[in-house]
């Protein structure tokens, strides 16, 4: 299965964890919320890695339908 994620700046907490909320599809078109702790890449695997350094930095805000997957209090 392949999926394709948007970063939001909708923060929420896992046991304790805070995670972000992403969005996006699979490839047949479902629609997916993802909540992810941590993302990583190792800088001299990659000539492009100041990119993704980059694009980590500007979040679209959540849609509603994302920010109700999870439960409020786990809202930060």
């Amino acid at each position: 299965m392949k999926v394709s994620l948007e970063s939001t700046n909708r923060m929420i907490e896992i046991n304790g964890v805070p995670a972000r909320v992403w969005e996006g599809t699979t490839e047949s078109g479902c629609r997916v919320f993802a909540a992810i702790a941590q993302v990583a890449h190792h800088k001299d695997d990659d000539p492009k890695a100041f990119e993704f350094e980059r694009d980590l930095t500007p979040h679209k805000p959540a849609s509603p339908r994302a920010i109700e997957c999870w439960p409020l209090r786990m809202v930060i």
